[in-house]
């Protein structure tokens, strides 16, 4: 199968750009809408974040380290880290005894642009805190501690914290542990890679966490997603995607790096797989806000502040219109 043209960009009269990609849509019953070639394999990269982090709930550790709804919500992010984000990050380190010797990631600035620039102006230094994986590592030393691993090792492949990642994801992929492909993500800790289906299954199992076969599993994701609810700006900044959607709690997204965009709808019992193949995620609002137009999503407020947050004018340098994005794809009906 072939990947299909997902985004057109005009400029003036010519089509200047377009991106292709795929699209999986699954219910209860399986693959039921698609776009392109659902039989891709994909890795996660930060979409499967949410999932991550969801044996720390089952190991108690919430409790155990006193940690906040907040605090918890930045562990499924991948963090813009604004001033408010930064003490959150500095709380858990506090509570949990976290060394920054112990992350593996060189120092860095935000890749958030308003905040490098900030901190740039105010004299700070690089720093492995401002990585926008930071709270997914702090996540995973504590898990790998308490698992009697050296947390050193947390981001090694056969660390008992990602072997029960891995199990975690088997539980919601439907794919055996020994299927799932596992590289190197961006931060150094490994990716997960399934097929589109089986990534937009997790979704909906996300969303609709009655479907999860392991009752603890089951559990700590109906935790994970009321913090999310509550706290939908940590899963990036209040201003990006994953921002701006999550705000109708209806629904749980998370970005992923290279084009990778997942979704779950909780009332609708429905989980979304998006891969854009040239890796950009740049017009993912329209793909998102195409969907659910297409789903028939019954909160239009939730597409028109998509619509209002990302525009899909194209501007020039004058403040002119010049062109138009647009969505144009079809959802097949399998």
């Amino acid at each position: 199968m072939e990947p299909e043209r997902l985004i057109e960009i005009t400029r003036g009269p010519l089509l200047e750009c377009f991106q292709v990609g795929s699209i999986a849509v699954v219910n209860e019953s399986g693959l039921y809408l698609k776009a392109g070639d659902t039989d891709f394999v994909s890795y996660y990269r930060s979409s499967s974040k949410p999932i991550q982090i969801l044996p720390l709930y089952s190991l108690g550790l919430d409790r155990k380290y006193g940690l906040t709804d907040e605090e918890l919500s930045i562990m499924s992010g991948s963090l813009a880290c604004s001033p408010r984000q930064m003490e959150l990050i500095e709380n858990i380190m506090e509570k949990g005894s976290i060394s920054p010797d112990l992350l593996i990631m060189l120092p860095c600035y935000p890749i958030w642009d308003s905040y490098a620039t900030q901190y740039k102006l105010e004299g700070k230094s690089p720093s492995k805190l401002y990585h926008n994986c930071i709270g997914k590592h702090l996540g995973l030393i504590l898990m790998q501690r308490e698992m009697g691993g050296d947390p050193a090792d947390y981001w090694k492949a056969e660390s008992p914290v990602q072997q029960e990642i891995l199990r975690c994801l088997s539980v919601f992929t439907d794919v055996p542990r020994e299927e799932i492909k596992v590289g190197w993500d961006g931060c150094g800790v490994p990716v997960f890679g399934v097929p589109m289906p089986n990534m937009a299954l997790s979704y909906l199992r996300l969303a609709a966490p009655d479907l999860i076969s392991d009752p603890a599993v089951a559990a700590a994701a109906i935790r994970n997603a009321a913090v999310i609810a509550r706290h939908p700006e940590n899963l990036m900044d209040a201003a990006s995607l994953c921002g701006v959607l999550c705000k109708d709690p209806n629904l749980i997204g998370k970005t992923g790096a290279d084009g990778v965009y997942t979704l779950g709808l909780k009332k609708e019992r429905i989980g979304v797989a998006v891969k854009v193949y040239d890796g950009s995620s740049a017009h993912m609002p329209l793909v998102i806000s195409e969907i659910l137009r297409q789903l028939n999503y019954e909160s239009e407020e939730t597409i028109q502040r998509i619509g209002d947050a990302f525009s899909a004018d194209l501007i020039n340098a004058t403040g002119r219109i010049v062109g138009k994005k647009r969505a144009v794809f079809s959802l097949r009906r399998l």
